[in-house]
C-alpha cells in the first residue's frame, strides 16, 4: 500500500516551500509517482533544415484536475484518504511542476483554491494565468502562461458561454440547445504574442508581432449530451475562425484544449477532425446518441430508447434528423478543422496504445464511476479552404503543411499496465481521474 504523503493544504504548501526547485524535492521525494515515459516522435523535418531554421519551441498541457466537490469516496472507492484535499493538491501540484509547460489549460479548477493556484503559477513557476467560471458554479477553466516566452498581457482574451452561444445558419429553426438544457459549459480564448526578446534569442528579428491562439474548454458531461456536445465544438471552431481573421495563420498557430467529454469515435470529435463532408448517420453507433440526446429528458433522467444502442437499431425522429443534417451542413461549409497533436503522432511512438476505432488516439484518458474512456485533446486548428481535402493525405507531413513539427508526446497508460485496479486516482498514479496530456512542439517561423 503506497504512503501518503503528510497532509497539507494548497496555502499550506505554497508556505513551508517558496521556490519551484524546493517544491520539487520535497514532492519528488514524498509521492512515489506512477513514471509515463515522455516520448521524442520522429521528426517529420528534413535533416538540412533541423540547423538553420528558427523556431520556437513550445510545450503545451491539459489537465482536468477534478474539482474538489466532485472527489467524492462513492465515486472513487479505490482511493482511500486521497479523496481529501489536503493530500490530492500535492500530486496536482508535481504533476503540473514535472511536466514544465510553457501553456497549462486546466479544467475543474476549484474556484474556492483560486487565489493559492495564482500565488502558485504566478509566484512558483512564474506564469500569468487566466481564470473563468460560469455563474455561481465552484470550478472553471484556467489557462497559465510562461513570461519567459510570452509578453505578460494577451493580446486578446474572451470567456465563452457555451448556453449563450447560437449556431449561425441561414436555417433560423436550426435547434441551439435550448431545448435540452443548460449546461453551464465554459471556456476561454486567448491570444499570446511571443516577447522580442525571446524571438531576438532565436534569431528572429522582426517588427512583425508573432505568438499563438490557445483555447480550452470542458465541454457537456451526459451521456446523451452527443449533440449539445457536438453543438459546442461547432462553435469552439466558429469562435478560431472570427479571430484567424485577425491574427493569421502564418503569424498565429492555434491550439484548444481540454476536457471533451467525447470519446474520439463519435461526432463531436469526427465533425471536427474528419475528411469533409461530414455525414452523421454514416457512424451508426454515434447518431444514436446524436439522435436520442435531442429528445431525452434531462431533469427526470428519463432515456426516450429502451435499448442499449448496440443491441438494437437506431430509430431516427424526423425533425431531429433535419436538425442533425443543420449541423452537418454548418460543419461542411466551415473552412476550420482540428489536427488531433495524439492522433496524429502518437501511433509513431506506441503502437500498442493507439487504437484504430479511437482514430489512433489512445484508450483511455478517464476513469471514474465506471465510465472509462479518451475525452481530452490537444488540437491545432487551422484553416482550410478546401472543404473536400484529403486530411490523411495533406496532413501527413504537419511541418510541409502547416511549418510545425511534434517532437514529443507524453505516454498515456492502458489502464491496464496500472497497479490500482484500473483507476486513474490512485495514490501512486493520479490526484485526478483524468490523465494530464502534453506534447512539445517546433513552429518554424
Amino acid at each position: 500500500m503506497t504512503t501518503l504523503p503528510f497532509p497539507l493544504c494548497l496555502d499550506k504548501l505554497l508556505k513551508k516551500y517558496t521556490t519551484k526547485t524546493q517544491l520539487f524535492e520535497y514532492l519528488d521525494s514524498q509521492l512515489n509517482l506512477f513514471h509515463r515515459e515522455l516520448y521524442d516522435v520522429p521528426t517529420a523535418v528534413r535533416e538540412d533544415l533541423i540547423d538553420d531554421s528558427r523556431k520556437v519551441s513550445l510545450k503545451l498541457m491539459s489537465y482536468n484536475m477534478l474539482a474538489q466537490s466532485l472527489a467524492k469516496s462513492s465515486m472513487f472507492p479505490n482511493a482511500g484518504k486521497l479523496t481529501s484535499w489536503k493530500y490530492r493538491n500535492q500530486y496536482l501540484v508535481y504533476e503540473l511542476i514535472i511536466r514544465d509547460a510553457d501553456i497549462y489549460c486546466l479544467q475543474e479548477l476549484d474556484s474556492q483554491y483560486l487565489e493559492d493556484w495564482i500565488n502558485f503559477f504566478k509566484n512558483i513557476m512564474g506564469f500569468n494565468c487566466e481564470f473563468v467560471k460560469y455563474g455561481s458554479k465552484n470550478h472553471g477553466c484556467f489557462i497559465a502562461y510562461s513570461l519567459e516566452k510570452f509578453e505578460a498581457s494577451p493580446d486578446f482574451f474572451s470567456s465563452i458561454s457555451f448556453d449563450d452561444e447560437i449556431v449561425d445558419t441561414e436555417d433560423t429553426n436550426i435547434y441551439n440547445g435550448a431545448k435540452l438544457t443548460r449546461t453551464s459549459n465554459i471556456g476561454a480564448l486567448m491570444v499570446l504574442n511571443y516577447k522580442a526578446r525571446y524571438l531576438e534569442n532565436i534569431g528572429y528579428v522582426s517588427t512583425h508581432k508573432k505568438g499563438v491562439i490557445i483555447g480550452t474548454a470542458h465541454l457537456f458531461w451526459h451521456p446523451f449530451g452527443t449533440f449539445e456536445r457536438t453543438r459546442q465544438n461547432y462553435i469552439l471552431l466558429k469562435k478560431m475562425q472570427l479571430l484567424k481573421q485577425r491574427y493569421v495563420e502564418k503569424d498565429y498557430k492555434s491550439f484548444f484544449m481540454g476536457d471533451f467529454n467525447a470519446q474520439p469515435y463519435l461526432a463531436p470529435y469526427e465533425a471536427m477532425t474528419l475528411s469533409k463532408p461530414v455525414k452523421f448517420e454514416d457512424n451508426k453507433e454515434s447518431f444514436y446518441y446524436l439522435n436520442g440526446s435531442m429528445e431525452y429528458d434531462f431533469q427526470n433522467e428519463k432515456n426516450p430508447f429502451s435499448k442499449d444502442p448496440k443491441e438494437t437499431e437506431c430509430f431516427y425522429i424526423p425533425e431531429n434528423m433535419d436538425i442533425a443534417k443543420s449541423l452537418e451542413d454548418c460543419f461542411n461549409k466551415l473552412p476550420m478543422r482540428a489536427i488531433s497533436m495524439y492522433g496524429h503522432s502518437y501511433s509513431k511512438v506506441d503502437s500498442i496504445n493507439s487504437i484504430v476505432k479511437n482514430h489512433m488516439e489512445p484508450e483511455v484518458s478517464n476513469s471514474c464511476g465506471g465510465f472509462t474512456g479518451l475525452l481530452d485533446y490537444i488540437f491545432m486548428v487551422v484553416e482550410e479552404s478546401d472543404l473536400k481535402v484529403d486530411i490523411n493525405k495533406k496532413y501527413q507531413n504537419l511541418y510541409d503543411s502547416h511549418k510545425v513539427d511534434i517532437k514529443k508526446l507524453l505516454q498515456v497508460p492502458t489502464l491496464k499496465s496500472l497497479k490500482s485496479d484500473n483507476e486513474i486516482m490512485m495514490a501512486h498514479v493520479s490526484g485526478s481521474d483524468h490523465f494530464s496530456i502534453f506534447c512539445e512542439i517546433d513552429i518554424y517561423l
